[in-house]
């Protein structure tokens, strides 16, 4: 498959970030995984766990096997489900 040209580095962050939201990563967890400061109260009080971890990495590993759950249609360059 071809790369898409109208994606950019950048957009895998995005798509990281939402793949990390839709598998209900604790925002702890999520902000320090994209290197992201803490800026609430609520983040002074909880910490990243190694459950977390482990969670989040498995995942993420059931997504790299399926592929994605999306693909880019070559025709508009537009994610479709």
């Amino acid at each position: 498959m071809p790369i898409n040209q109208e994606m950019h580095f950048h957009d895998l962050r995005h798509t990281h970030e939402t793949w990390l939201v839709e598998e209900k990563v604790p925002r702890v967890l999520r902000l320090e995984r994209l290197g992201h400061e803490r800026k609430d109260v609520d983040d002074d009080y909880s910490h990243v766990t190694d459950v977390m971890i482990a969670r989040m990495l498995a995942a993420l590993q059931h997504r790299w096997e399926i592929g994605g759950g999306w693909s880019w249609d070559r025709q508009s360059g537009l994610k479709v489900a």
